[in-house]
C-alpha cells in the first residue's frame, strides 16, 4: 500500500489519528518522553557503531547503555569532524546523504560547514515540520477539519470556532482526545 500524504490524512484519516501521528508525544509523560529519547539515541549509537567516523569515538567498544555512552564518548564539536564533513567523505558515515547542506556559520575556525542529510533524516526533519504546523495553526484546524469532512463550512463559518473555548478544548475536543 502506497503511503499517504499529509494532505489525504487530512482528508481521509480520522483526526485524532492525524493528532496522535504528528502531536501525539505532547501527551506522554516525562519518563515515557525520556525512555523514547534514550531508545533514539542508543539507535544512533548502533548506526554510528557500522562507519569509521562512529569507530574514532568509540574506540572500539560500543556503549551498550545511555550511561555508558555518557561516561565512554565525549563532547565533540564541529572541529572533530571537520576532516569528514568538509570534503564530504561519504564513505566515513552512517549512511549515504541524498544532500549536503552547506551553511554559514562564523564561529572557530571554519567559515562555512557542510551537514549531511539522509533520506530518514529528511523524513524526521518533514514530519518535525508537519507537526510544528499542526501545533502553529490550531485556530485554523477545527474549520479545516470541518472543511474537509463535508466538502463546505459549517452553517457561521470560522467565526464559530473562534475564542478562548475552543483553544481551552484543544486538543480533546477536536480530535477525540
Amino acid at each position: 500500500m502506497e503511503k499517504m500524504t499529509f494532505e489525504e490524512k487530512l482528508k481521509h484519516c480520522p483526526p485524532a489519528e492525524v493528532w496522535q501521528e504528528y502531536c501525539g508525544f505532547l501527551s506522554l509523560s516525562l519518563p515515557e518522553y525520556m525512555n523514547i529519547q534514550k531508545r533514539l539515541l542508543m539507535e544512533q549509537v548502533q548506526l554510528m557503531a557500522g562507519c569509521a567516523l562512529g569507530q574514532r569515538f568509540f574506540k572500539g567498544h560500543v556503549p551498550a547503555t545511555v550511561e555508558e555512552f555518557r561516561a565512554r564518548v565525549p563532547l565533540t564539536r564541529f572541529e572533530d569532524y571537520a576532516d569528514v564533513l568538509l570534503p564530504q567523505r561519504e564513505e566515513m558515515l552512517p549512511a549515504k546523504p541524498v544532500i549536503w547542506l552547506h551553511t554559514t556559520w562564523e564561529g572557530g575556525d571554519f567559515p562555512s560547514k557542510r551537514a549531511p542529510y539522509t533520506e530518514s533524516m529528511l523524513e524526521t526533519y518533514k514530519t518535525n515540520i508537519l507537526a510544528a504546523m499542526l501545533l502553529a495553526n490550531v485556530w485554523f484546524l477545527v474549520p479545516l477539519f470541518d472543511y474537509l469532512s463535508r466538502g463546505s463550512f459549517a452553517v457561521g463559518g470560522i467565526s464559530q470556532y473562534a475564542g478562548i473555548q475552543t483553544m481551552a478544548a484543544f486538543p480533546a475536543q477536536l480530535f477525540g482526545l
